[in-house]
Parts: structure tokens; sequence; C-alpha cells
């Protein structure tokens, strides 16, 4: 823990007072095997974000704001420059992908066979009905449910770009996950504010986002592009890839359901541990 020896300085070297160093050898290792633009990130951006706060300590306010600065909040800040940089990578992956995406549209309104030869595990004419389809689906529901529909849509374009942007860096970094510090359901607040979303489209985001966006260990979009990957490397059959994958989600799907209801009776959810029965809950309608 080296940010204790700054601890009791002053600004702005107390705002260092956070900073630690850990020599992980089996990382150590794994980071041998990264690309080197990725290996470089992982120790750059942090050192880019200890410096940020040094800059902010400079002018009297520290990493959690205060003093004078009392709507200044740094590390707030830093993280909205990670959302941003997730919205730009994720607009990049859309731009890069826009053949793709032109010929998946193509195959919808024109009714394009798919190429059998081609190894895709989705044609993109199903793939993009599946993304209509469970998009329409989730609209009704929060509609129905009294939330307006434009915030339902702006909550979703942003997690939409976190989804692609985590995509992005597991493909790139061979890692399990990326973790960020920031929620879709923060930026929308900070963007518009809570005023003008309403409390029944705030109510339908704590469930949207404890559904869908809270643990970005379970987001499912980056291991299944690392699947992808795994196909056209071993230049497997996309469709056989697909029917297994859609009979695992509802093996699965079906009997984790069942078996969580059955534990959470027979238990009670207050009994258990706090991650992931009662933490979450309270996260999502405690903020």
């Amino acid at each position: 823990h080296i940010g204790r020896h700054f601890a009791g300085m002053g600004l702005p070297w107390s705002a260092l007072s956070g900073m630690r160093l850990s020599l992980l050898f089996p990382i150590i290792g794994v980071t041998c095997l990264l690309p080197s633009e990725v290996s470089l990130s992982l120790w750059l951006f942090y050192a880019l974000y200890l410096v940020q706060l040094l800059i902010w300590g400079s002018l009297g306010i520290g990493p959690e704001g205060g003093g004078s600065a009392l709507s200044i909040n740094p590390s707030a800040f830093i993280h909205y420059q990670e959302a941003g940089a997730f919205l730009a990578l994720g607009a990049l992956v859309l731009y890069q992908s826009r053949t793709a995406l032109r010929e998946a549209w193509s195959s919808l309104t024109h009714c394009v066979p798919r190429d059998p030869s081609s190894g895709a595990v989705l044609s993109g004419r199903w793939a993009l009905l599946g993304f209509g389809l469970a998009n329409g689906f989730m609209l009704w529901w929060v509609t129905r449910a009294g939330a307006t529909w434009w915030s339902f849509a702006l909550l979703m374009a942003v997690f939409y770009a976190v989804l692609i942007g985590c995509s992005r860096l597991v493909a790139a970094g061979g890692v399990m996950y990326v973790s960020h510090e920031f929620t879709a359901r923060g930026v929308v607040l900070s963007m518009v504010g809570a005023g003008a979303i309403g409390a029944q489209s705030l109510t339908m985001y704590a469930y949207v986002w404890l559904a869908y966006m809270s643990d970005p260990m379970s987001l499912a979009m980056p291991q299944m592009m690392n699947s992808f990957k795994l196909v056209h490397s071993a230049r497997l059959r996309g469709v056989a890839f697909t029917l297994a994958a859609g009979v695992a989600l509802v093996a699965v799907t079906g009997f984790g359901l069942w078996a969580l209801l059955v534990m959470l009776h027979q238990h009670g959810a207050s009994s258990l541990a706090d991650w992931p029965f009662t933490d979450y809950p309270g996260w999502a309608f405690g903020e």
C-alpha cells in the first residue's frame, strides 16, 4: 500500500493515498502472452488516473471533492471519462462493422439465403430479427409498467455501448471480463437528470439494471464473442453451435430459476450470503 506514505502530506500529494502496487506472478505470466499495447494499457491508464488526481489536488480538490468544491468529484469525473471512452469505442466498432450490418439488413429486407459455408453462428437476418424482438419485448414490458419509451431507449443505447466495448476488450486482451467504474444508469441520470426521467421510469431502471447490467462478470456478450472466435478458428459448423447454445440456454434457465426459487423458499434470502441475494436489490433501489 504505497499510498499510505502520502496520506498525511496534504494536497496535492494526499490525493495519492489510495495508490497500491501489486506483484502477482500469475498475472505477470499471463501479460507476457498479451499484445504489448494491451499489457501497456493495464498500468499506463492507472498512472494517468493518478496524474489526474494530482492535478485536481493541486487545485485544492481531493479525490472525493469537498471543501469549496462540493459539486466537483474528481473520481466521478474520471469515471465518466471512462464512460465516454466506451461510447466512442462502441461507435467505432459499429462503424468498422458497417459492411456486415449493411449485409445483414439486406438479408432481412430481401430475404437473401444464408451461405452454409460461411461458418457464421447466425445469419444476419435472424440476428436482426432476434435483436428487434428481444428489445421490442423489453420495451413493451417497461412501458406497460409506466416507463417512457425514450428513457428506456437511452438507457439501452448506453448499455449496448458498454457491451460492445467490453466484448472488444475481452477479445483483444484475453481476459475473462472487463470491469468499469460507472453504470449505464448513472450516465443517463447525469445526462438528463432524474426529474426528466420520472419515478416510474427510475423504478424500471432498477429492474433492468439488476437483470442485465449490474455485474460485468455476468455480461454474456463478451463470452459469446469468444465462443464465436473459437468456432471460426476451429472451422466448426456455426449452425451446430447455435443449436447447442440454444439447448444449453433453455436447460440452464429452466433448471437455474427453479433451483433458485426452491433454495430461497427453503432457507430465506436473508439467511444466505449478502452477495448476491440481498446486496443487489439494495444497490438497485438504494441509489
